[in-house]
């Protein structure tokens, strides 16, 4: 971690600050080993590889979804221009502007292919947090950027000031135990006037994935070692990719639900492809969330200027300002 990480971060018990006491130095500027300690409660929290290790407790069913996603990132280590563009698309009608001069709290950070662009968008600072050990390579992705501080910790339990101007989490609050608590782990993180930004599943047009792929994923493939679910997701990627193939060939239509996420991933590359079909058989908890659910969350008495939107016709994107005057 690099000591402008320090201001952002609370103790995990009590939300006092934290104090530095580092015990091994890297040139590039990380502190790579090393105790944060909080002097009310006396708790003591390591960083081990660069990495605050700010984990309290979290439930076990989140461990577990945590635990599957690190070993996916492991595999899908690579950032790839392609995730611009996915990334703008998901934070529509936010530009890369936007986040320039903010200081972001990124609640799921995975292999930190955001965090980065955020980074690269020019934010103040950039604290990416995730629970399992993808941290690791978000770590290892980031590492150069000055601006992008990586921790590990619980988003249902953050262990955050309120200082932030934007909290964003995209494909990750679907993945909760508690979706609505990592939600508010979110807004916990605003200073007033600050933005909060998700990106969800949507139950709307994935009905056929609630019936018959979730249970799938459920009861066997959420079980799989990593290595033995690439190779049975393999032949559906490659039968997704041919079918986006003919849907963009066929010209423009009023695409629908499946069709209009077809036409849409027609644009990534196969190893993208077969990404996000690994990503949707691999977690223990997958929510699909219908569009009043999302707006319970941001009808909230001091959320203003919401917009919730939809993405592929499959998914929902979401902004609101908090206690401040709302997008024009």
């Amino acid at each position: 971690m690099r000591l402008a990480a320090l201001r952002l971060l609370a103790c995990p018990g009590c939300g006092g600050y934290l104090e530095l006491k580092p015990s091994k130095d890297d040139p590039d500027g990380h502190v790579m080993e090393g105790t944060l300690r909080c002097d009310p409660c006396t708790r003591r929290f390591p960083i081990t590889r660069g990495i605050p290790r700010l984990v309290d407790q979290p439930a076990s069913s989140a461990v577990a979804t945590a635990s599957r996603f690190s070993r996916q990132w492991q595999l899908f280590d690579d950032i790839a221009p392609h995730h611009r563009q996915q990334f703008l698309d998901w934070v529509k009608p936010l530009t890369p502007e936007t986040f320039c001069g903010q200081t972001i709290l990124e609640g799921g950070c995975g292999k930190g292919r955001h965090s980065r662009l955020l980074g690269d968008f020019g934010a103040a600072d950039v604290l990416a947090i995730d629970l399992g050990d993808s941290v690791e390579v978000a770590f290892r992705n980031t590492r150069t950027l000055p601006n992008v501080h990586i921790v590990q910790m619980d988003l249902m339990r953050p262990a955050i000031q309120a200082v932030f101007d934007l909290a964003i989490s995209i494909g990750v609050l679907h993945h909760l135990p508690a979706p609505r608590e990592g939600f508010r782990g979110l807004l916990a993180a605003l200073r007033p006037g600050g933005r909060v930004v998700t990106w969800t599943y949507g139950l709307e047009n994935n009905e056929w994935i609630v019936r018959w792929i979730d249970p799938v994923r459920k009861r066997i493939t959420s079980h799989l070692p990593a290595p033995v679910l690439l190779m049975l997701v393999t032949p559906p990627s490659l039968l997704l990719w041919g079918a986006s193939k003919i849907v963009s060939h066929l010209g423009p239509m009023n695409a629908s639900g499946i069709s209009a996420y077809v036409a849409y991933i027609e644009r990534l590359p196969l190893h993208e492809i077969t990404t996000i079909v690994f990503d949707q058989l691999t977690p223990t908890i997958s929510h699909y969330l219908p569009r009043h659910e999302i707006q319970s969350w941001y009808s909230q008495d001091s959320l203003e200027g919401v917009l919730i939107s939809w993405h592929n016709q499959n998914s929902w994107r979401a902004t609101g300002v908090w206690g401040a005057q709302a997008l024009r």
